[in-house]
């Protein structure tokens, strides 16, 4: 299904894929960026995605409308 200017936007937290082992982890479908913001600590602390031995690490916050990535932004968390 092709997007159309009628196409309902999400926002998608995912935890991005990190080397060729890995695939990406879909954590949450959110209506508003604001939204995936507020989400991603509370995501973040109730999965245990701690990398390197710290509490540091990036997810992203995906846009889409239908089908088609509209933009993609990476985070980092704290």
């Amino acid at each position: 299904m092709s997007a159309t200017t009628n196409s309902t936007d999400v926002w998608i937290v995912v935890d991005p894929v990190q080397d060729y082992e890995q695939s990406l982890k879909i954590l949450g479908v959110y209506g508003s960026r604001r939204a995936a913001e507020i989400a991603m600590p509370r995501l973040w602390r109730k999965l245990g995605l701690w990398r390197n031995g710290g509490d540091d690490g990036h997810l992203e916050i995906q846009r889409w409308r239908g089908d088609t990535l509209v933009s993609s932004r990476e985070v980092e968390v704290r």
